[in-house]
């Protein structure tokens, strides 16, 4: 109501408020889907025959082959990691009220 009163433009009332609070939520849950792009849901993949590393996984496991197994898991986590790395670095430049100190 204040911003309409100082005559503020409608489209960046809407940028200004409302989006910036829901790209918070956003911008944290994009982080995790980083792996999950590689991965895929190892039943959906297997069952759809999708070219993903979730069916890799499933046969490698079952095979007992673990070289292959820890190294598609080390690399799941590498990608967890890395995808929280850069959504945290995203919010801090996102949201002025999280601080890096």
């Amino acid at each position: 109501m204040t911003a309409r009163a100082k005559g503020l433009a409608e489209w960046k009332m809407i940028l200004k408020y409302p989006v910036r609070l829901a790209l918070n939520p956003l911008m944290s849950t994009l982080g995790y889907l980083l792996p999950v792009l590689l991965s895929g849901s190892v039943i959906v993949s297997v069952v759809l025959d999708l070219p993903t590393e979730g069916p890799r996984l499933l046969s490698s496991t079952i095979g007992e082959d673990m070289f292959v197994s820890a190294a598609i898991v080390l690399l799941l986590g590498t990608l967890t990691v890395i995808g929280t790395l850069l959504s945290d670095i995203s919010l801090g430049t996102l949201d002025p009220r999280i601080r890096l100190a």
